[in-house]
């Protein structure tokens, strides 16, 4: 092999070995580095016995879990944080005083059974939200008519220039429902789709857990032109996000369009594992780092900046 064939295949493993830095920003201007990801908190209930099948902790088991959280939530360190798995807006509020989370948003979802919703923690300005927990769900096969989300689509708008858009989603579980409930998420992933192509002009993820493995057919809506999956470029074996026991999967997602594509830091990609998030969830949180346009210093208050977001 000729020795400039040597040397090129040495670079390449420095560079692949070399410790990860943010990069150039993809354009000029004033930028900021921000953190995106999401996470399943695994039944973050509170000590009130409600009518729905919900876990009722003791205040002193209460505590632990919310210390439980917070401790992975400082280490992961996200500017935006879309969870699942929470039953209450004040459960939340309390998470954010806790890890210093200035924005806090959690709608009650469709979820009768077990009383568990999605929501978000923020540091940046957050412009407006709307939930989608009332759309029908687009006709599929061995899916019940007029299906809605299993808890919501919660769609949050972020105060930043040229905006951005985060659709958070926590899709139909797989236990005890084989074909109708693939059918489910087949349909939730086709409603997304529909919402995320209506908001095209603005920079998008799609992020939360969609209870499905990246090959299966459920996801195809979601993981199909216009939009990627940065996760892709993780090996399998780095891929996984929920373990339990001998069983695991690749469940959690952020999937971004072709503009926001474009904001991802190369080599950001990561999924946050150890002894402190095992005993938090079994779900592991999965983040990658975005160049945003900087929000501060634009005309006017974060909530009179943007086009088209929600009240």
């Amino acid at each position: 092999m000729p020795c400039r064939v040597w040397g090129l295949l040495a670079l390449l493993c420095a560079l692949a070995c070399a410790p990860h830095r943010a990069g150039p920003p993809p354009e000029p201007g004033p930028l900021r580095l921000v953190r995106l990801a999401t996470w399943n908190l695994h039944d973050l209930f509170d000590a009130r016995d409600d009518p729905y099948d919900d876990e009722v902790p003791t205040p002193e088991r209460l505590e632990a879990d919310l210390e439980a959280r917070a401790r992975v939530l400082r280490e992961l360190d996200a500017d935006l944080l879309a969870v699942q798995e929470v039953e209450t807006g004040e459960l939340l509020q309390e998470l954010a005083r806790r890890t210093g989370y200035q924005q806090v948003v959690l709608r009650e979802g469709n979820d009768v059974q077990r009383g568990i919703d999605v929501g978000i923690l923020s540091r940046l300005p957050l412009q407006g939200s709307r939930t989608h927990l009332d759309d029908r769900l687009p006709r599929t096969r061995g899916a019940p008519r007029d299906s809605r989300f299993s808890r919501d689509c919660l769609e949050v708008h972020v105060a930043v220039p040229g905006g951005l858009v985060l659709l958070i989603n926590h899709f139909k579980s797989q236990a005890f429902g084989g074909r109708r409930s693939e059918a489910l998420r087949l349909a939730q992933a086709g409603r997304v789709r529909e919402i995320a192509l209506e908001l095209d002009r603005f920079p998008l993820a799609i992020l939360g857990d969609l209870n499905a493995d990246p090959d299966s057919p459920s996801l195809a809506p979601l993981r199909s032109p216009p939009f990627l999956d940065p996760l892709e470029a993780l090996p399998p074996a780095g891929r996984v996000t929920w373990r339990k026991g001998s069983r695991e999967s690749a469940l959690d997602y952020i999937l971004v369009n072709q503009a926001l594509a474009r904001r991802v830091v190369p080599g950001s990609v990561r999924i946050l594992d150890g002894v402190a998030v095992q005993a938090a969830s079994d779900h592991r949180p999965v983040m990658l780092d975005l160049w945003l346009p900087d929000w501060e210093g634009q005309e006017g208050p974060p909530s009179q900046t943007g086009e088209g977001a929600p009240p």
